[in-house]
């Protein structure tokens, strides 16, 4: 696992208005020969690890790292090194989001969460409600990308100031996250 901050930040790429390299750099990286290339040496490299396993052979795992937001030798290591924390939980979520991730973008709330509009008018409670909602919006949306313009921490409360832009909608936010027993409980939105 990578910073979550570092890795949410590359998300902001698809974004990055059309210019001379980034279309050099669109065209190159998402041909369909290239994607097909990589899942061909993906699917080789999993069948030899099978055979090896399969076989009796000690593996140990490592990294070359070096990608931007990967942490040198901890990047396949668990959450003892990067700890559930009320930021991880908010970045978590984020990251998901801007990838239209749903089972991802649900992970770190708690089951029974409660989403508000500030202050106190309840919209819904639930991760099954949670899911239907956003699955929606994730598949109408194709371009949905939330942008984090601050963040704020007191506690187990983060503040996110937010930036959500799809189509030729923008629209701006305060999202409160309030976490406790290592997930997000309540989220208030404040326009």
């Amino acid at each position: 696992m990578g910073d979550l901050i570092q890795l949410g930040s590359l998300l902001d790429l698809k974004h990055l208005p059309d210019t001379a390299m980034t279309n050099r750099y669109y065209r190159r990286i998402n041909t369909p020969e290239k994607t097909e290339g990589t899942q061909k040496a993906n699917d080789i490299m999993l069948a030899n690890l099978r055979k090896l396993s399969d076989a009796g052979v000690i593996i140990a795992t490592g990294t070359d790292a070096g990608n931007i937001g990967t942490l040198h030798a901890s990047s396949y290591l668990t959450d003892t090194l990067i700890p559930v924390s009320p930021v991880a939980l908010a970045q978590q979520q984020l990251n998901a989001y801007n990838l239209r991730d749903i089972d991802a973008f649900l992970e770190p709330y708690a089951d029974d969460v409660e989403i508000y509009n500030y202050p106190d008018n309840l919209l819904y409670k639930g991760q099954a409600e949670m899911k239907l909602d956003y699955s929606v919006l994730f598949q109408s949306a194709p371009d949905l990308h939330c942008e984090l313009a601050g963040r704020t921490v007191e506690g187990n409360i983060v503040t996110d100031q937010e930036i959500v832009r799809f189509g030729n909608r923008k629209i701006e936010a305060n999202v409160i996250y309030h976490t406790g027993n290592g997930k997000i409980q309540k989220v208030y939105f404040k326009q």
